[in-house]
């Protein structure tokens, strides 16, 4: 007989900050991910979703094919991801939920402008996106908005060593006051903030991220690093900074590694990411820090174009000038047509920071005047 602690598969993480790691999940570690997703986004046997993200990653294992399977839902599947599809689909179809990352969506939104598909009542049955990305930047929310006006957006944190999820977004997340958020940690999942030594912080102060629950995982497959980052109590260091407000709501700011140190003054790439997306022309970006001989280390934005206008940077830079403090403005704009990405979609800092010191840039360079 299978028992519930019994492994039910392997999923190697995204190898953001190094190799990647096999994690062992086990059947309890599924069902409690399921019913986490089945309670917060309350979806039934009548829903239907797209599968059109690998299975051998945590979204589409986990978020998606045994979530719909236990459900008795329907799912629609895809060879490969193919955002033109995707929209037809949609609309044919009656989905009624839609799980990606904010490139799935990104895409989504670019091949429904392209069909000009994006005015309202075009996909009625569709009731939740959910975005697996823990943070969702004003920009794409922005468009979000306008291709599916009514429909509920929820952002979900979560890792890989988590099962998937770690929080989610009760409800739409656009016209909150809680917009920013990650949400808050699904059922059987404690959250806790902490500094450097491990010291827990209050709420509204940023530091490492740390989970607890039946979700999480309790080893990794012959790696050198057997156990997951877990203190003598069972607590996971996610690596990902962030706080919680009075209201136990979870706000990421950054992956550790990618907090930038400036003279002694913290800057959030995620911060700086979420204002540059937000301004016209910005399909994409990815801030990553540089070594500074004065600073020690300052900011540089790698900016993908929408391809409809013409950026420069002076002319971003002054629109930052006064929506950031001026420490925070990158040192360097970069265009780029593409940003690299792991094997399972996330964008490659590690590759951008060697792209940076091997000055191979794609489009242009243009540093700050």
């Amino acid at each position: 007989p299978v028992n519930r602690d019994d492994t039910a598969v392997m999923i190697f993480t995204s190898g953001t900050t190094g190799e990647p790691k096999g994690a062992i999940i086990t059947h309890n570690n599924l069902l409690c991910a399921i019913d986490a997703y089945t309670q917060k986004l309350n979806l039934t046997a009548a829903d239907s979703t797209i599968l059109a993200v690998p299975v051998y990653h945590i979204t589409g294992l986990s978020a998606l094919l045994a979530l719909f399977i236990s459900l008795g839902a329907s799912i629609w599947l895809q060879h490969r991801f193919n955002a033109p599809q995707v929209i037809n689909t949609l609309r044919e179809k009656n989905i009624t939920f839609l799980h990606g990352s904010p490139t799935i969506f990104i895409l989504l939104c670019q091949a429904a402008r392209e069909q000009s598909a994006s005015h309202p009542g075009d996909f009625p049955a569709l009731r939740t996106i959910a975005c697996g990305a823990g943070h969702l930047s004003d920009g794409l929310i922005n468009e979000l908005k306008t291709l599916f006006p009514h429909t509920a957006i929820q952002p979900i944190y979560g890792l890989t060593e988590t099962t998937s999820p770690a929080t989610i977004f009760p409800g739409d997340v656009r016209g909150s006051d809680k917009c920013g958020s990650s949400g808050q940690a699904i059922p059987g999942l404690a959250i806790t903030i902490r500094n450097d030594r491990q010291q827990p912080l209050p709420a509204g102060q940023i530091g490492h991220i740390w989970l607890k629950g039946d979700v999480v995982i309790r080893e990794y497959w012959q790696h050198s690093e057997r156990r997951p980052s877990c203190d003598a109590q069972g607590w996971f260091c996610t690596g990902d900074l962030g706080y919680l407000d009075d209201e136990g709501w979870l706000y990421i700011k950054d992956r550790s590694k990618d907090m930038i140190n400036r003279g002694g003054e913290k800057i959030y790439s995620l911060e700086l990411e979420n204002i540059l997306s937000t301004y016209r022309g910005v399909r994409e970006v990815a801030v990553i820090p540089t070594p500074s001989p004065v600073y020690g280390e300052e900011p540089v934005a790698f900016i993908v174009p929408d391809g409809q206008h013409h950026l420069t940077s002076e002319e971003i830079l002054g629109w930052l000038k006064v929506k950031i403090a001026r420490f925070k403005l990158p040192a360097r704009i970069i265009f780029t047509r593409v940003l690299p990405r792991t094997h399972n979609g996330k964008v490659s800092k590690q590759q951008l920071k060697t792209r940076l010191a091997e000055s191979i840039i794609t489009l242009s360079t243009e540093d700050k005047k």
